[in-house]
């Protein structure tokens, strides 16, 4: 059905590596500046195009390799049959998300944009948990836009951010044998939980406004 109107307060988690917030917001975002994930869909370095490094890292940018910020929104609307619903969305921040252009080995540069692809599926992976969850909430018969459904959305923003800094934790700054490692277990992990969940996951191609 064809969203009829705003109704409830948006929801934007925002992550850049290191920086994380949740905000309110009246629109979803704009399709120039934005990438939604996609299946099949992988980041390019031609993606980053910040002209620099934002957040906590900024500070020492000539060590880091990339930063990226990934959103997350949920935002409730009522259908053309005035039930409650909501449009749950994960995508890429573009002018956001900053590559260090003195990275031109070929090794860093494919580890690094696995790492931040990697945060980009974790982004889809809590879009499909929350959507999840939407689903649960209405089989209960709870109300969508109530106390409940927004607290639990709001958990799940704050097990993402958790776990987007538990990754960069095991797999940041180590030897290259254990950031290797590192990087395809989570990536293992993550893939095996995407599929777990394929019915909730995004089919959008583009961000609406």
């Amino acid at each position: 059905m064809a969203p009829r109107r705003l109704v409830a307060t948006v929801l934007l988690f925002t992550c850049a590596v290191g920086q994380a917030q949740v905000r309110p917001r009246s629109a979803m975002p704009h399709t120039s500046r934005h990438l939604c994930w996609q299946e099949g869909r992988r980041l390019t370095w031609s993606d980053f195009q910040a002209p620099r490094c934002y957040g906590e890292y900024s500070k020492h940018a000539s060590v880091v390799g990339a930063n990226n910020a990934v959103s997350i929104v949920a935002a409730g609307f009522l259908d053309e049959q005035g039930a409650a619903d909501y449009r749950v969305m994960c995508y890429f921040v573009r002018d956001s998300s900053w590559r260090n252009p003195n990275m031109t080995a070929a090794r860093e540069l494919a580890m690094s944009l696995a790492h931040e692809q990697l945060h980009f599926d974790i982004g889809e992976l809590f879009a499909r948990k929350i959507r999840w969850r939407v689903v649960q909430h209405r089989k209960a018969g709870e109300a969508l836009f109530g106390p409940v459904v927004a607290q639990d959305i709001q958990c799940l923003l704050d097990e993402l951010e958790a776990l987007n800094a538990l990754y960069d934790d095991e797999v940041n700054f180590r030897t290259p044998a254990v950031e290797a490692a590192a990087q395809r277990r989570w990536t293992l992990q993550v893939a095996r939980e995407l599929r777990a969940l394929a019915p909730y996951r995004s089919t959008a191609t583009t961000c609406p406004d």
